[in-house]
């Protein structure tokens, strides 16, 4: 047996982090068993008590998580300052940024392994500068004309890293995702019966501030749906109760869902969850897991700039056979990823990049070694 320890930033349902480390205890019976792997969590929401947790609990591996607002200068010193440390771990840095880029990404290099929620399918144009940092942001820089007033948040990896980046899974791996999912399959009969054609609740509707090139695209998003209004039932935009969210999305057969700060966002997960069609500007130039945007399969993509997202929505709308389709596939596909052991393959995959080059035999013996220190009260 190894031991994995998991140092996450909360496991609360309603954020990023949450959802990326509530799968550890989701699947703590099958990574013991399929992969020998022990798993301790524990909370760190800074950096000293990071170290803090590395120094003093027993591991052979360490998934890392670091807030957001850590700048890749400091980040870097303090991986440096771990790898020191006595009996060392194998560090994995857990990125679970929104974005396809990160500020982190220049990290990869200081670790054994990095995995990204998500990541560009041809890791090579990390190397590519890009207005705001990523391939999307430059696009409506470039293309679009968007002003995003100095916005930047990103790094470029060490081409000699790459091989260290490894797919990491998203915001819809929880228990509650899972129970809810097998629910909502059982009523997919009803969908011809929903009341709303098309759910957009993804515009802020704030007007008294100046809005973040990424409300500006959602607010666009939201517009190019009104023709559709005579035709179909729409939700309304804004902000509303997320128990009331929850409801409009089962009553809801088709869910819009363009990209914000980054691509993937909860809606993605909760609407092929709930038994809605998701559809969402093409993902085409990303991997990430669970695998539900295999276009025309089990998500249906639209242009960037979204000009034929109305037209997109009527064909499938029209088309209810086709939409039903697309729902069965992707819920089908998310199940099989609980059900068929897509998570412990996801940390099978980090665990062997991070190991690839140790031997196995003196990891566990390091674990052991640091237990002993540990006990006898020596860090």
């Amino acid at each position: 047996m190894k031991r994995l320890l998991v140092v996450n930033r909360g496991l609360g349902l309603g954020s990023p982090e949450g959802h990326q480390a509530i799968p550890f205890k989701m699947y703590e019976g099958e990574l013991r068993e399929r992969l020998g792997l022990v798993v301790e969590q524990v909370t760190a929401m800074d950096l000293e008590e990071v170290e803090a947790a590395v120094r003093t609990r027993p591991a052979d591996l360490a998934l890392i998580f670091l807030s957001w607002s850590v700048p890749p200068a400091e980040a870097g010193e303090f991986l440096d300052r771990l790898r020191s440390i006595p009996d060392c771990p194998r560090l994995v840095l857990m990125d679970y940024l929104a974005p396809a880029g990160s500020p982190f990404l220049s990290l990869a290099s200081r670790v054994d392994c990095y995995v990204k929620r998500q990541h560009l399918a041809d890791l090579s144009l990390y190397q590519r500068d890009y207005e705001g940092g990523h391939v999307f942001t430059d696009f409506l820089a470039r293309e679009l004309g968007y002003d995003l007033d100095g916005w930047f948040f990103a790094t470029k990896p060490d081409p000699a890293s790459l091989d260290r980046i490894v797919t990491g899974w998203n915001l819809g791996v929880t228990p509650r995702y899972r129970r809810q999912l097998r629910l909502c399959r059982r009523l997919r009969p009803l969908w011809r019966l929903r009341p709303f054609d098309i759910h957009r609740r993804f515009d802020p509707g704030l007007m008294d501030k100046k809005r973040e090139w990424y409300e500006v695209y959602r607010e666009q998003a939201a517009l190019k749906l009104d023709p559709l209004s005579p035709k179909y039932r729409l939700t309304g935009a804004g902000r509303i109760h997320h128990r009331v969210y929850l409801a409009e999305l089962l009553a809801s057969k088709l869910v819009v869902s363009p990209f914000g700060w980054g691509e993937v966002c909860f809606r993605d997960y909760e609407a092929v969850v709930t038994g809605a069609l998701l559809v969402k500007p093409s993902m085409d130039h990303l991997v990430t897991h669970p695998d539900i945007y295999r276009p025309h399969e089990t998500y249906v993509p639209v242009r960037w700039d979204l000009s034929d997202l109305a037209e997109v929505c009527d064909y499938y709308l029209s088309r209810p056979s086709e939409a039903q389709r697309i729902i069965r596939n992707a819920q089908d596909a998310l199940l099989a990823y609980y059900d068929g052991g897509g998570f412990v393959e996801d940390v099978r995959r980090f665990r062997d990049v991070a190991f690839r080059d140790a031997d196995t035999t003196e990891l566990d013996g390091s674990a052991r070694s640091k237990a002993a220190r540990v006990s006898a009260g020596r860090p």
